[in-house]
């Protein structure tokens, strides 16, 4: 009688091999999916982390925003950036401010005894007198700017530069219809994006409205009396502000200042009387951006993918509640295979405490 041989039939080996193959599937699968939960969550707790990170910096004068911009396909990328104070001048006198010393040319002199200055004294500036803080690295504010200052020009006069980063910016009073007064104009010098759109000269000048010039326009800037001018960009926005009333806007798109290899100038063609200076730099903190992955979906609240960017602004850890009158919510939506999945939301309260709601948000 014949005995069967010890092993496997090729039937069993092939049913062998299929159980195989349907587990290793389904494991897969498993943990595919697993991987793109996964990825939702550490997506959202890197944006709270992010959030924290801008709020913890916002101290004092020192402002802080996250930029949200979703990219097409899915996705979104964030970064932060900080609002820093870099110089500080009160023209108390020519010989340092904010221990950093003046490059003066020309007619510049300090005016002491003016009761209707802040210090007692101020700067007075010449047609023909300017001063210079040189080129140094806390003045490439290629991420945005702003600039305070209280002048006084004279009456008399045509186009004043007040300042001037080379090719990067410059400010200017040109005068208005009224006789007298001056609008202020800015120009900025901006990169282009990584498609080549945006760049060039960006121009914003008060008294204008839809790029036609208002013939009973008084400009903002009367001479012969102190006002306060504030201008300030932040990728997103350039503003003009005098005496803290909204005197001009124009938005650019998120777009880099140029780089310049010149010295920041103060006058240059300004005459009148100069009475304090402060000037804050806008930086990208590159150690705190993150793209978050494609399969992560920044969505509103009907679940719609946003199409449009957003900044969430921090000042004193907390958010800056001239930009927010109520927390921020920012939902997350895994994308799988264009079926709405698992939502997460990352909330942040006007005290500035952020945490990552329920996997449904």
């Amino acid at each position: 009688m014949r005995r069967r041989a010890a092993g496997f039939t090729l039937v069993e080996v092939l049913i062998v091999l299929s159980l195989v193959g349907i587990l290793m599937g389904l494991s897969i699968g498993f943990l595919g999916s697993m991987g793109r939960g996964n990825s939702l969550i550490d997506s959202a707790n890197r944006l709270r982390d992010l959030f924290a990170a801008a709020a913890n910096s916002s101290v004092g004068g020192e402002r802080a925003y996250v930029a949200l911009e979703p990219r097409e396909g899915g996705g979104a990328v964030a970064r932060a950036f900080v609002n820093r104070q870099v110089f500080c001048w009160a023209c108390e006198d020519l010989t340092s401010a904010s221990e950093e010393v003046l490059e003066k040319t020309g007619g510049v002199r300090v005016a002491e005894n003016d009761l209707s200055s802040r210090e007692g004294k101020h700067v007075r500036i010449d047609s023909g007198g300017a001063m210079n803080l040189g080129n140094r690295s806390w003045l490439q504010m290629r991420d945005g700017f702003a600039i305070r200052c209280r002048i006084r020009p004279d009456a008399k006069g045509g186009s004043m530069t007040l300042f001037q980063k080379g090719n990067a910016y410059a400010v200017r009073l040109v005068p208005a219809p009224a006789a007298g007064s001056f609008d202020v104009e800015v120009e900025i010098n901006l990169e282009a994006d990584a498609t080549g759109k945006g760049g060039g000269s960006h121009l914003l000048r008060t008294g204008f409205r839809e790029a036609t010039e208002v013939a009973e326009w008084r400009g903002p800037v009367l001479g012969g009396r102190w006002q306060d001018i504030r201008i300030a960009y932040d990728r997103n926005l350039l503003t003009i502000h005098v005496d803290e009333r909204l005197r001009g806007i124009r938005g650019d798109k998120s777009t880099r200042i140029v780089l310049s290899t010149e010295g920041f100038k103060i006058g240059g063609g300004y005459s009148g009387g100069f009475d304090s200076l402060l000037v804050s730099g806008i930086f990208e903190r590159d150690e705190a951006r993150f793209e978050i992955g494609q399969n992560v979906v920044w969505v509103d609240d009907a679940g719609k993918p946003k199409t449009a960017g957003e900044r969430i602004h921090f000042l004193n850890r907390g958010l800056d509640a001239r930009e927010h009158a109520r927390p921020v919510a920012i939902r997350l939506m895994l994308d799988e295979g264009g079926v709405r999945g698992a939502v997460r939301t990352v909330r942040v309260e006007m005290s500035g405490e952020t945490f990552v709601g329920s996997p449904q948000g």
